[in-house]
């Protein structure tokens, strides 16, 4: 069990798109103990928002920044990734595992812990942060000789579920762009998806009809969600208990 002081040492800040599940997110770091929580909802792009956040830490006390995003159902596995990284002081930056809806299977990815040493390091070398379609893992790769990152085998969280469908677009298209589309999808099982299907063949019509996307940041398709309704503040808790619940299944 991790003390109270040491979650007083953190910050949380989740980058927001307005995804459906941007509240119940932050519930589920509530739920945990976390009391320094961000959310970074401005229009700019993903890049931006984490030159942002390198400068919030900078000019922060906190020791431990935990950066995450929106579409994100975090449980107790970032307590032992935060645990992780205070028995060994020489990681810099970690990140353990989520469980993905549109791919049903588990798979590396955000929310990572950081220290304050390669943000502050971003914030007087921005040219590592590019607006391009993985400007993150660009900037892990540009800063790994220097720093010590570790992907860890922890499941932290529930990824892309109870999305709108305009986030699902923008994801799959994005997916696209990275050559991930066909090795991470079963893109004709998800056509048939009830909630999803016309959010792929949206995905696949601006594909076949737009140049290149170079960067991730989101293309408006919201009308797709015209019949999904914002998640009612009453049912945080029943759907907080049911992917718990859930995660702790896997």
């Amino acid at each position: 069990m991790i003390k109270e002081e040491i979650l007083d040492r953190c910050l949380i800040v989740s980058f927001s798109q307005g995804e459906r599940t941007e509240q119940l997110n932050d519930l589920c770091f509530k739920k945990l103990g976390f009391k320094n929580r961000l959310t970074l909802s401005g229009e700019g792009g993903f890049d931006d928002k984490f030159l942002e956040f390198a400068k919030i830490a900078t000019e922060s006390n906190y020791e431990f920044f935990i950066r995450n995003d929106a579409d994100r159902l975090v449980f107790n596995g970032i307590l032992d990734l935060l645990k992780l990284m205070i028995d060994d002081p020489t990681i810099s930056w970690s990140t353990g595992f989520s469980y993905d809806y549109l791919m049903e299977k588990k798979r590396c990815g955000t929310p990572s812990i950081h220290r304050i040493d390669n943000l502050d390091f971003l914030v007087k070398n921005s040219k590592y942060m590019k607006n391009v379609q993985k400007p993150e893992s660009n900037f892990a790769r540009a800063i790994k000789d220097k720093f010590n990152l570790k992907d860890v085998n922890i499941l932290t969280n529930l990824h892309d579920y109870e999305q709108y469908p305009s986030k699902v677009c923008n994801t799959l298209i994005n997916r696209y762009y990275r050559n991930d589309w066909g090795r991470l999808y079963n893109i004709r099982k998800l056509r048939s998806n009830k909630i999803y299907g016309d959010a792929v063949r949206h995905a696949e019509e601006y594909i076949k009809g737009s140049p290149p996307k170079k960067s991730m940041d989101y293309v408006d398709f919201s009308h797709l969600d015209r019949d999904m309704p914002p998640i009612e503040e009453i049912d945080f808790e029943l759907l907080y208990d049911y992917y718990k619940n859930f995660i702790e299944n896997i």
